[in-house]
């Protein structure tokens, strides 16, 4: 009689009852590897605008060492994004200082309309590149397009980056960074959500 019952207790898993286990196994890892990347994207977006940031953030100390004007160009991908560089130049661009590269996945400085991809009141030198610069008074400077003499800008310049699935809607929540250079060379950077 005790053989009988420990044979009973023995008994494996079915075929079916594998199964079962091995797809809500699957289920959950797919679910957790959507997370994952969304949150690996999410930092993507953050890095590289912290960086873009930090570039901004050192010309003024670049002023101070080369005691002269530094120029940022911003350079988007085939001139409208997404991806790209932000460059960073002495005052008359024979030397590069820094170079920020923006991925293709980060939308930023695109010259089509909308409230999500636009830079606002960035003089554009070039098509589809923008170029400001620091003067040795840290105002933010522009060059005037007829006399080629910098002068200072009359309003904050503002710029924003979001990555392209929160901009399709297949990435949430969806937002975006907003880059704000002012008249006197400061940079300030915040998040704005939702996506408008």
């Amino acid at each position: 009689m005790a053989f009988g019952n420990v044979g009973a207790r023995a008994r494996g898993f079915s075929l079916v009852e594998l199964l079962v286990v091995l797809a809500i196994l699957g289920f959950i890892a797919v679910i957790g590897t959507i997370q994952v990347l969304a949150v690996i994207q999410k930092n993507q977006l953050q890095s590289q605008v912290l960086n873009v940031k930090a570039a901004f953030q050192e010309v003024p100390q670049l002023v101070a060492k080369y005691n002269q004007t530094i120029w940022v160009k911003v350079i988007p991908e085939d001139g409208n994004g997404p991806g790209g560089t932000v460059e960073v130049w002495n005052q008359d661009f024979s030397q590069k200082l820094k170079e920020v590269a923006i991925e293709n996945a980060i939308a930023f400085g695109l010259t089509s309309p909308g409230p999500d991809s636009e830079w606002s009141n960035w003089p554009s030198v070039l098509s589809g590149q923008y170029y400001v610069g620091c003067d040795t008074f840290y105002r933010t400077v522009k060059k005037n397009t007829t006399t080629g003499v910098p002068e200072q800008i009359g309003a904050p310049l503002v710029g924003v980056f979001a990555h392209d699935r929160m901009r399709s809607g297949s990435l949430r929540p969806r937002y975006r960074w907003r880059l704000q250079l002012n008249p006197v060379w400061e940079v300030t950077l915040t998040r704005e959500s939702p996506l408008p």
